[in-house]
């Protein structure tokens, strides 16, 4: 069977014969080559797309505040090493919103603004800052440190199972009469 009047296999002599040997040339290479030139052209332009549909890595954000603007809390700084440690830095997948506050109603403000940003966490530094978080969200998990008494201020339930949204870790400030205490559990005798 024939090929219809007015086709041609080779684009020198089709209707594009008239743009020049090394065009007839690019086309011919092009025409032979159309299926992978295609997806090529297709994976070129699909790969930006790709990159924009990877999700960047989850940001986390910590609300760090302190009552006391004459000293920051000597756990601070610690606290960043020891989260950068375990793979959490700053400026890369962790935020960290610190204030240190003149006092206890500027702490409620800023409990309050640390729920309207939501962020993921709240880290509370003495007991100022820990009532004013815990009136503030009872979602947003706190960590508080530097507390005197949790149990007694009503923080938590107890130091074993704390309860709700509060954990963190208690200062004993009477550690030589809470060792007596504990030696004595341990020999009655003492």
């Amino acid at each position: 069977m024939g090929r219809p009047e007015g086709h041609d296999d080779d684009c020198a002599n089709g209707p594009l014969r008239n743009l020049g040997e090394p065009v007839n040339h690019l086309l011919g290479i092009f025409l032979r080559f159309a299926p992978i030139t295609t997806v090529l052209t297709i994976l070129l332009l699909a790969a930006p797309l790709s990159a924009e549909a990877q999700q960047a890595p989850k940001v986390w954000r910590i609300g760090l505040f302190h009552v006391g603007l004459d000293h920051v809390p000597p756990s601070l700084d610690p606290l960043r090493r020891e989260l950068k440690a375990l793979g959490y830095e700053e400026g890369k997948n962790l935020r960290f919103d610190w204030r240190n506050l003149p006092d206890e109603e500027a702490a409620r403000l800023t409990a309050k603004e640390f729920v309207r940003q939501r962020v993921d966490l709240i880290v509370a530094f003495e007991n100022q800052t820990v009532r004013a978080a815990k009136a503030a969200t009872s979602e947003i998990p706190i960590v508080f440190l530097h507390v005197s008494d949790p149990v007694a201020d009503g923080f938590v339930k107890s130091l074993a199972y704390p309860g709700g949204n509060l954990t963190g870790f208690a200062g004993i400030s009477n550690v030589p009469a809470k060792e007596v205490e504990i030696f004595k559990e341990v020999v009655p005798a003492l």
